[in-house]
Parts: C-alpha cells; sequence; structure tokens
C-alpha cells in the first residue's frame, strides 16, 4: 500500500473533516454530549473543557506549553476501548514500536520510538513514566486512567538521560478527597481463530474525612484465549517445511494470556498546602505459550498463525510500585514537590532452543531431535528520589529546579540443561570431550546509579512572548558482572561505563491570543555508552565480525547524542468546534548506538554510526461541527536516514532507520444522539494505517497494514453499553520480528508477532 495509501486515507478524511484520535485536542472530543443539534448561533456558546497537562511537571493548559505533545484522555481510551498499549500507540503521530506480547513487555519487550529516535544498547532513548516514576517500557493494563501524554523530541532538562527522544507518561487516577464514586465495567467478546475473552473491572473512591483524606482503590482481571497453534517439529530442520497437517498433528490456541492486577491511592492533605499521596500498583500476567508465529511454516501451510515450535514456550511477568509523593505550596513564593518510589520487576521465560542446537550438532556431525528448552529469569529492582522546587508561574520569571537519583539493580540467569547431550556429542567425535549436560549456566549482575540537577526558567518578556531556557546536568555509572558455566561457558565477565555530561534546551513562544500559540525550540539529547559481553559471543561469529572490518568483536560502543529543532503551532476556535496542532522538526544525530545482529550465528553486537538525520512533520486536528458529532485526523511523515557510511556497523548513507515508517495516518468518526432525558445512542469508527517500518534487531521490514475498529451503543443513566468490532478486516499486521539464535538453520526463517485478529465483543459500564 505505502504511501499512496497513507495519502488516500489521509485525503479521505480530510474531505469529511479534520482531527486527531491521537492528537490532544482529540482527547476533549472523545465523548459527544447527548443533546439537540447545535445551531451556527449556538456553535458560540459550546466551548470544550480545557486539557491539563504535566508535561512541564506543573499543572498547565495543553494549548499553553510549546512543546509538541500528544494526549489522550480517559474518556478516549474507554471511547476506542483501549486495553494495552498497543490499543493506542498506532494513534499517536511519530510513535513508533516493535512487540512480542504481553509478557516480555515487562522487560523492554515494547521497543519504543518517537520521531524515529529508537534502539537501546545502554539505555533506551524513550522513557516511560507512570504519575512521578520512569518504570520502563512496560505494557500495564489501562484501567482507571487519568489521560496519557506523549512528549516528542528531547526532554533530558526535567526527565533525564532516558528521554533522548521523548517521553511516555500515563497519569492514574487518584484519590478525590470529596466525591463518592464508583466505576467498572464487564467485557465479553470472541476472536477470530482463536476463543473466548472475557474481563472485568472495577474502582471505588472513598473520602474518609472530607477535604482531608480519602481512598481510591481498583482491580482487573483478564484471560484471552489464544491464536497461536503449534505444529511440533514442523520446521525439523534440515527438511523442508511440511504443507499437510496429519490427523490431530495441532496444538490449538496455546498462547493464552492471563492477567490480574490493582492500584490503590491514598491521599491525604490537612490543609491548603501540604499534600501527602501514597500509592501502590501491582500487576502479574501469564502466557501459556509464545504468541508469535513462523512465517515460512504458515505460508507453507497456506494457514496463518501457526508456530513449529518443538515445545510450548509460556512467559510470566510481574510488575509493583510504591511510591510517596509529597508537595507543599508556599504561597506565591514556590512549591517544593518530593516523590520517593520503588519499582520491582520478575519475569519468568521459557524458550525453545532446539532448533538452536540441532543446528549446532549437526557441526560435530551428530543428530538431535529431543526438545532442549532454556530457562530465562530477570529480575529487577529500582530505587527513585526526585526533589524539585517550582515557582507558581504568575512572575515575570518563572523557574524551577530540582536533584534527581536512581538506583538499578538487575539480576538475570540463563539455565540451559539438555539431558543426553554430552553423550550424543562424545559418540559423534569418537573420545569424551563434554562432560556435562548443562550448555549453559549464566548469571548477570548489573548495577546502575543515576544522578541529575536540573533547572528550567521561563522568561515573561511580554504577555504574548516567552522565552524559556534550561539544563540538566547527569552522572551516570554502569557496571555489570557476567559469570557463565556449561560446555557453552566463559570466563567471568567484568564490565563498566561512565558517563556525565549537561543537556541543554532553549525554546521562544508567541502567543498572540488565549487560543493560538506559536513556537519554536532547540534541544540536545544524550545517551552513555555501554559495553559488549564479548566474552560471551562464540567463536562461530567471527567470520561475520571479520566481515565487518574488525579484527575480533567490539569490547565497547560510544555514547551517542542528537540536537533536536523543532517549529510548531496549535491553538482552537473559540468555542472549541475546531482544535489543531502543527509541527514541523530536524534531528542532527550524532555517533547513534546501533545493534549489530549477525544473523549466522544468532548473536547481536553493539556498534555506532557516524551519523543520522531525520526529518518529518505531524499533524494533528478536531473538527466538532455539532456538539453531537465529531471528525478527527492525525498525520505523521518521517525521513529518517543513516548519513554516513559506517561499515562497521553495517550502515550507509542513505539506509533507512528502524521504527521509523515514513507515514502513519489514523483517523476517527464519533456521533451521539439523545434517545431521552437519561438516554442516548451512540457510533464511533477509527482506521489506522502504519507505512511499513525495519524491526530494530533483526533489520526485517514489517509490512505496512490499515486496521479498522467500530463501536457503537447506548447509555442508559448510569450504564453504558458497547459492542464492538476490533480490526474489523482481520489484518495480520506485523509488529515484531524474531531475529535471534532461536532460528538458526532454518531456511528462510521469520517468525512474527501480529495484530490480534478480528475481535467481537460487547461490554458493559457503570459509573456513579
Amino acid at each position: 500500500m505505502g504511501r499512496k495509501a497513507a495519502l488516500w486515507i489521509a485525503s479521505s478524511a480530510i474531505a469529511i473533516g479534520s482531527g486527531a484520535t491521537a492528537s490532544a485536542q482529540g482527547a476533549a472530543a472523545a465523548s459527544t454530549a447527548a443533546q439537540t443539534p447545535a445551531s451556527a448561533a449556538e456553535l458560540d456558546q459550546f466551548v470544550s473543557s480545557e486539557i491539563i497537562v504535566t508535561a512541564r511537571k506543573r499543572e498547565e493548559r495543553l494549548k499553553d506549553v510549546p512543546i509538541s505533545i500528544s494526549v489522550l484522555g480517559g474518556e478516549q481510551l474507554t471511547a476506542i476501548g483501549a486495553e494495552n498499549f498497543d490499543d493506542y500507540a498506532n494513534r499517536v503521530p511519530g510513535l513508533a514500536f516493535s512487540t512480542r506480547g504481553p509478557t516480555s513487555s515487562r522487560t523492554e519487550g515494547v521497543t519504543l520510538s518517537i520521531r524515529g529516535v529508537s534502539g537501546g544498547l545502554s539505555d533506551p532513548p524513550v522513557s516511560f513514566y507512570i504519575d512521578d516514576t520512569p518504570v520502563g517500557s512496560v505494557n500495564l493494563k489501562l484501567f482507571d486512567i487519568e489521560r496519557i501524554e506523549v512528549l516528542k523530541g528531547p526532554q533530558g532538562t526535567l526527565y533525564g538521560a532516558r528521554a533522548m527522544g521523548g517521553l511516555i507518561k500515563v497519569q492514574t487516577r487518584k484519590a478525590d478527597l470529596n466525591e463518592f464514586e464508583t466505576t467498572g465495567g464487564v467485557e465479553l467478546s470472541d476472536t477470530k481463530g482463536g476463543g473466548f475473552n472475557y474481563r472485568g473491572d472495577a474502582a471505588i473512591n472513598l473520602p474518609i474525612v472530607t477535604d482531608q483524606l480519602a481512598l481510591r482503590v481498583a482491580g482487573y482481571g483478564v484471560f484471552r484465549n489464544g491464536v497461536i497453534d503449534r505444529f511440533p517439529r514442523a520446521q525439523n530442520v534440515p527438511a523442508a517445511y511440511p504443507t499437510t497437517i496429519p490427523e490431530g498433528g495441532l496444538v490449538m490456541n496455546e498462547d493464552d494470556e492471563k492477567t490480574y492486577g490493582g492500584r490503590a491511592s491514598l491521599v491525604y492533605s490537612p490543609d491548603g498546602n501540604l499534600r501527602i499521596t501514597a500509592g501502590y500498583i501491582y500487576e502479574k500476567a501469564k502466557l501459556d505459550a509464545r504468541s508469535d508465529w513462523d512465517v515460512p511454516l504458515s505460508d507453507a501451510l497456506d494457514r496463518p498463525l501457526t508456530s513449529g515450535g518443538f515445545l510450548a514456550e509460556p512467559s510470566e511477568a510481574e510488575f509493583q510500585n510504591a511510591s510517596l509523593t509529597v508537595s507543599y505550596d508556599f504561597g506565591d513564593f514556590a512549591n517544593l514537590s518530593s516523590n520517593t518510589s520503588g519499582t520491582w520487576y520478575k519475569v519468568l521465560n521459557i524458550e525453545d532452543l532446539t532448533y538452536f542446537l540441532k543446528s549446532t550438532l549437526m557441526g560435530f556431525g551428530a543428530e538431535w531431535n529431543t526438545p532442549s528448552p532454556h530457562v530465562y529469569n530477570n529480575n529487577r529492582d529500582v530505587f527513585t528520589q526526585e526533589l524539585r522546587l517550582s515557582s507558581l508561574g504568575r512572575h515575570a520569571i518563572d523557574w524551577q529546579a530540582g536533584l534527581f537519583y536512581q538506583h538499578t539493580r538487575q539480576v538475570s540467569t540463563f539455565y540451559w540443561n539438555t539431558p543426553g547431550v554430552a553423550d550424543t556429542i562424545n559418540d559423534a567425535l569418537g573420545f569424551p570431550f563434554a562432560t556435562s549436560d548443562i550448555l549453559i549456566d549464566q548469571k548477570g549482575t548489573s548495577t546502575t546509579r543515576e544522578f541529575g540537577a536540573f533547572a528550567e526558567i521561563d522568561w515573561n518578556i511580554t504577555s504574548e512572548l516567552t522565552f524559556t531556557a534550561g539544563a540538566r546536568y547527569f552522572k551516570n555509572k554502569f557496571k555489570n558482572t557476567d559469570v557463565r558455566a556449561g560446555l557453552f561457558g566463559a570466563p567471568t565477565s567484568n564490565l563498566k561505563a561512565n558517563d556525565d555530561g549537561v543537556n541543554p534546551r532553549f525554546a521562544l513562544a508567541y502567543k498572540p491570543s488565549n487560543d493560538l500559540l506559536f513556537y519554536g525550540s532547540a534541544s540536545k539529547g544524550f545517551r552513555r555508552g555501554g559495553a559488549n559481553n564479548i566474552v560471551a559471543i562464540p567463536a562461530s561469529c567471527d567470520a561475520e565480525i571479520q566481515a565487518l572490518g574488525y579484527s575480533s568483536a567490539p569490547a565497547s560502543f560510544e555514547s551517542d547524542n542528537l540536537w533536536h529543532y523543532e517549529v510548531g503551532t496549535k491553538g482552537s476556535t473559540g468555542n472549541g468546534a475546531f482544535s489543531f496542532d502543527a509541527a514541523a522538526f530536524h534531528i542532527d544525530w550524532k555517533n547513534q548506538q546501533q545493534n549489530v545482529f549477525l544473523p549466522q550465528c544468532g548473536y547481536s553486537l553493539g556498534a555506532n554510526i557516524g551519523g543520522s538525520k531525520i526529518d518529518g512533520f505531524e499533524l494533528a486536528a478536531t473538527l466538532r461541527p455539532t456538539e453531537r458529532l465529531s471528525v478527527d485526523l492525525s498525520l505523521g511523515y518521517l525521513n529518517a536516514r543513516v548519513a554516513e557510511d559506517t561499515p562497521q556497523a553495517n550502515a550507509f548513507k542513505g539506509d533507512r532507520l528502524p521504527l521509523a515508517p515514513p507515514w502513519t495516518v489514523s483517523t476517527g468518526v464519533a456521533y451521539e444522539a439523545p434517545l431521552s432525558d437519561r438516554s442516548s445512542a451512540f457510533g464511533r469508527a477509527d482506521i489506522i494505517f502504519r507505512d511499513e517500518v525495519i524491526e530494530p534487531t533483526s533489520r526485517q521490514t514489517l509490512n505496512d497494514f490499515v486496521t479498522i475498529n467500530v463501536r457503537s451503543g447506548v447509555k442508559i443513566g448510569d450504564y453504558t453499553l458497547t459492542l464492538f468490532v476490533d480490526n474489523l478486516t482481520n489484518t495480520l499486521g506485523q509488529l515484531d520480528a524474531v531475529g535471534t539464535g532461536l532460528l538458526v538453520g532454518q531456511t528462510g526463517a521469520l517468525r512474527v508477532h501480529t495484530l490480534t485478529p478480528r475481535t467481537v465483543g460487547a461490554e458493559l459500564r457503570f459509573s456513579f
């Protein structure tokens, strides 16, 4: 389909109106009021509610912030049926991602890209926050959410080195000191090629002492029937892929998902100045099998969503976060805020390495057909502390300054024990070589410490013109110890990397009226360097490494940095009937970190590209011709390419950068009509297009796709009944491609994770 399809969708949407489901202004139009149509005269009287954001760590109107931001409000997330990150990310212009499913997503399995800035060797370039805490790119369920803010461009001044490309910030709903509330819902659905799914959620807000103390508790549970069928041993290297399936030869719908979790928020405010918020988040997800499928096998069988693994590959992930936020208002002077948090991750994956082992033993002249799984565990503990003092934004010069500290300790283990493999190797060689069936027994322990000090000043030159300057000093220390025993063991590895630097930011904003803003900005992003675990790279990779120009695997890769230049405008008509957000940008990226995949041996190493350049623009707008109808559109364009030949990173001038789709488009139409004083009927349709994109690890090109979602229903008093069809055309759009040693030795091997097939369902929600 390519660019023509994107432009066709955009043109069609513009022909009937414009808007942006993923735009900030679209959040205000998520749910239209059930009233009579507005005449031209009445349009002057309907004004959309202001969108308040905390992108600059203070509450501001969205259209007053000189940063490109996309916002999705809680009502909008409910209106589009968003449950996971995948459900909203494709609607945000400039945001791209790859993911391998709900459990791997807890360990950076969601690889994020904003405006083509992607990849993560030392640190991911896009930061992910829940409230005021950086947590990594987790994919928690989206229930009882206040809003999601997506900040484009480097945010290192206020948010640190991990925000080199941008930031995603999920704001959860906090306890309300005055209002009693209960809300929740039940969803039942059926997925093509899968089966029955269900979800339940509920939240309650309890004011304990009016105006002083309140508690909010939310909980949810999800079951999704699997859609991947496994044909065991169907990729039996080096045999050809089978074209038929024997009776009873499939394990059906193997990748069932079970997720449950909850949140609690306790707010105490004894007076109007002091506010203390304690929060806790918990979620556990379990997947009964891998949610990827093998493309060549499925093509040979003419049967999509088929895996050929020897074994099911279950996984589970657990996430916890506890936080304490204390703020004190010093009147006209400033506000002092402290945020303390602890975050804990636990991930368990069982992966099938049978084909990798089979291919390896063929080199010894040995046969192998016994399943050979390995067990991977990852535990990560993160402590974060930030202290911030901010003026109240009512002076000729407004300012904020703060200190930041984060300590991360991560322990990962990789255990691969295959009974009988030592005898097989020794028999093939004719002499005793292997002394144990343990192929790998590995433990890696790493610690990262980050310290930051930041300040930002807004000089309100006139009531219309504001100049902003800010900077952040950071210092990072990283060390890792890797102990690897077993037949494929290696000497103990001790790696260290230290970096420090300053990230500046400058912006000029011109606001000729209350509803119109023009701005320009220049900001720098930086990411620390790191070390390759060269002792873990086997000799079988030497030929590929030497072909890149190295005599041996490089011990380290360097830090990278970029400058981001942007001009933009945002605004709305006074009555809120039309709103828009547009921006154009240029990025100079120096010494870009690059993951270099070695396809023959199945390993990767880190390297640096001499330079890359990114140009693009984004447009988002919402049209509300009446209070019943809203039409929205978002459009993003990227030209992200390598600027210098760098053979050592297998990168050459003009190559496209990964996770940088040239075009992204989404458009939606929502309509609501009254049935009585307390009831209304509504409908909504959304179309999403994502251009083809390069996956960052395997360098596979993921095909472009279009997906359509439709929803309709009725509201009766405090209840809402919605019927929906997600992925109406059953498009298996590719979200990721596996390029690891799991697939070595398989001709044309390609394992992909795709959109959930067409799902039809009903949801009943209540709120009172």
